[in-house]
This record gives structure tokens, sequence and C-alpha cells, in this order.
């Protein structure tokens, strides 16, 4: 079962986020995940109360690292 993430964000300190943003893409490609859709939601009805909405698919299951139960 694939599942997807779908994130709502106001961003409050560009700069922040952008060093955010140049750390994460990486990551998420080195594990084969990729932004799906970005930007700007398109409010067909009503109020969004966010500024930007992104949608990432998941991992490639076979890059993620092997995880030992406690």
């Amino acid at each position: 079962m694939s599942v997807y993430v779908i994130a709502s964000l106001t961003i409050k300190d560009a700069v922040r986020f952008e060093d955010y943003r140049r750390m994460l893409l990486p990551t998420m490609a080195k594990y084969g995940g990729r932004l799906v859709a970005r930007g700007g939601p398109i409010v067909i009805e009503g109020e969004w109360p966010r500024e930007r909405l992104i949608s990432v698919s998941p991992p490639d299951r076979t890059k993620l690292p092997a995880v030992t139960p406690y």
C-alpha cells in the first residue's frame, strides 16, 4: 500500500524555509520520494487557511534504511 504525504504550509521565515527545502529535497530523492504537486492551492469553494500545499510520493522501500524493532 502506498502512502502519500500532503502538507499544508504557511511560511513565516522564507530564509529558514529555503534552508530547510535545500536539505529536504536531496534527502527525499535519496530514498526515492519526490514532489508530486506544490504551490498555492486552488480554492474552488470557501477559504484555505494556508498559503502552500505540497504532495509527496512514497519512498522506494528498497532504498529505506533497515529498522531494527525494539
